[in-house]
């Protein structure tokens, strides 16, 4: 601490903090920093996950460390407004205290980084002056940098084990040209068992025919001895793989990536055995009663990353590559739900991105939207439009990207574009029929869009009001739909427990030394201020702590079932921790057995 002063006023912390904080993904920062420092991130600003963005630790804790009536004004990536980030970050602190009073949403970075940045203007306490998204004079800013409240999407048991990313491969020694692909299968027949069509995210928006343009070895969860017997592909993998494997071996994340250097490093098995391949796996799963009996003859997939969000059925012989999300589905009704604008736009508000392109995210995009409970009458207007388009991508040798750039263009009236649009009109009424919603008026037509940059925001879609109420509406069901799974008990750990794969036996590793970064220490500049200078946060994570730091960051009553299922600790420890809570008077009840219900009161000490 350089100004450990500020600490010893009445009004202890900072009036205001000015900056551009670092942004580091969340799965990066144990790789870069160290797990030692990632720990004592998730330690001091629970209840962040480990996808949370490096940059909103910074807001937490240029928080924490402004004095009531302090501000805040920090430029950030986009993603400080998406996801995990948003949920660890402005919206931990919009419940704790915060005033969002001015953002600039979703800006591209003027310089030559290829960023998407927003800046956020934050204040401690309530704030009674004017707000402003945008630059546009508004009467609230949420932590999603909209100017709605909004309730943050929770996943949901009904979409569970339906969504999948494509195989890790982690090694390009394993993709084979298609010349290459035919020498080896002319070599031996046998080796089709483990040559397949390749198809990543480019083929799937490129290519009218929507077909792989390469092809892959796949030694799928085989031990070495085996991939051996096919002699052609486990030479090219020993020339092609090997080597890189073993330079691989040498980073922090890949430290044992040499005990299956011959496989992909994310071979995702519960993918191809949702889909009926379990047959080609070592570890088969028991009956579950919901794989297929037999293989699906095709599944839908999205490219990861792009600006189309266009969904397409594609054949399951294939190995699809990472750059795909898969579902495990074959029915023309999903197709017409999920490329309906009511989706498109759920997806678009609770997805991250790349650049000014959607990342669709399984966890965010599908676990957390809620299914209509009807779709009789999707399934016809999802196979004509998935045929529809089809006719137009091989009759012009064009890609779904090209096709919906047109699709998008109001300048281009060629009939079977308008036909298109017409197709998705009636099929968005249908989906919003199904839902229950025949009082809403999509209001259909090219219409500017908020989530893309303001030199191509036109599409043909619904109108921003309906768009407006379809999150609203969304939104509450998504919140009805979790409260009834957990009255269902579907949430809870033991709920999880049921449903958790057995894990493959692993080796143990010795304990990895990390540096301490002398938290400890005690800086020189402190002396007499030290009793002055914040508190040292308190790192345990027993579960009455747990129990704290939920009532904490959720002001009012929770039921048990609530709180159980947020912070996941045995149902066993629960009823010695909380009567710890309420004997010192850290947590207070409310009603009796079932009907209990507790929050957070200040006082005592844990």
């Amino acid at each position: 601490m350089e100004f450990p002063e500020v600490f010893a006023e009445e009004n202890t912390g900072f009036d205001a903090f000015v900056g551009n904080p670092p942004f580091l993904g969340g799965k990066r920062i144990s790789t870069v920093l160290g797990s030692t420092y990632s720990s004592f991130l998730a330690a001091i600003h629970p209840p962040a996950s480990k996808n949370m963005d490096l940059v909103a630790h910074f807001f937490r804790r240029a928080f924490d460390l402004l004095c009531k009536a302090g501000d805040f004004g920090f430029l950030a990536v986009n993603s400080i407004a998406e996801g995990d980030t948003r949920e660890g970050g402005l919206e931990w602190m919009t419940r704790n205290g915060a005033s969002i009073y001015a953002a600039y949403p979703n800006e591209p970075w003027p310089g030559q980084a290829a960023v998407v940045t927003s800046r956020v203007h934050t204040h401690k306490g309530e704030w009674h002056g004017a707000r402003s998204l945008a630059g546009k004079s508004v009467h609230f800013v949420s932590a999603f940098l909209s100017g709605q409240e909004e309730w943050s999407p929770k996943k949901l048991k009904a979409n569970d084990g339906k969504a999948f990313i494509g195989s890790f491969v982690n090694g390009m020694g394993f993709v084979l040209t298609n010349e290459e692909a035919q020498r080896m299968l002319n070599a031996d027949p046998r080796n089709e068992e483990v040559i397949f069509p390749y198809i990543n995210g480019e083929d799937l928006n490129s290519s009218p025919d929507q077909r792989a343009s390469r092809w892959v070895i796949n030694f799928w969860d085989w031990p070495e001895e085996r991939a051996k017997t096919y002699i052609e592909p486990y030479k090219w993998i020993k020339e092609h793989v090997y080597s890189e494997r073993l330079e691989k071996s040498t980073q922090k994340s890949y430290q044992n990536i040499m005990s299956m250097w011959w496989l992909y490093w994310r071979h995702r098995p519960e993918l191809y055995r949702a889909i009926g391949h379990d047959r080609w796996f070592v570890r088969r799963k028991v009956d579950d009663g919901v794989s297929p009996s037999e293989p699906l003859r095709r599944v839908l997939a999205i490219t990861r990353v792009s600006k189309t969000v266009a969904f397409s059925f594609v054949h399951t012989s294939s190995v699809f590559s990472d750059a795909i999300v898969l579902f495990a589905v074959d029915q023309p009704p999903l197709f017409a739900l999920l490329q309906s604008s009511i989706h498109s736009v759920f997806a678009w508000q609770h997805s991250s991105r790349l650049k000014n392109d959607l990342r669709y995210s399984p966890t965010d995009a599908f676990e957390t939207f809620p299914l209509p409970l009807a779709d009789d009458l999707l399934s016809d207007l999802g196979e004509r439009l998935h045929q529809e388009r089809i006719d137009v991508m091989q009759a012009d040798r064009i890609g779904l990207t090209k096709l919906y750039n047109r699709f998008h263009t109001e300048a281009d009236s060629d009939p079977r574009i308008k036909g298109l649009r017409s197709l998705q009109c009636e099929m968005d009424t249908a989906v919003a029929s199904a839902y229950g919603w025949d009082d809403l008026d999509l209001e259909h037509g090219f219409h500017e869009v908020p989530y893309l940059p303001e030199n191509d925001r036109i599409r043909f879609t619904i109108s921003e009001t309906a768009r407006v109420e379809v999150l609203r509406r969304l939104s509450e069901l998504n919140r009805q739909r979790y409260e009834e799974e957990v009255a269902q008990g579907l949430h809870s750990k033991k709920a999880s427990k049921a449903k958790r794969k057995p894990r493959s036996q692993t080796t143990t590793k010795a304990t990895e030394r990390q540096p301490s970064f002398e938290f400890d220490a005690t800086p020189a500049n402190e002396r007499e201020y030290l009793q002055a200078a914040e508190k040292p946060a308190d790192y345990r994570v027993d579960p009455a702590s747990a129990i704290v730091e939920y009532l904490k960051a959720h002001p009012g009553w929770h039921a048990k079932s609530d709180i159980l299922a947020t912070i996941g600790i045995p149902d066993g420890q629960w009823s010695i921790s909380i009567a710890e809570l309420i004997s010192n008077g850290k947590v207070e009840r409310q009603g009796e057995r079932r009907g209990a219900r507790y929050r957070f009161q200040e006082g005592g000490e844990i």
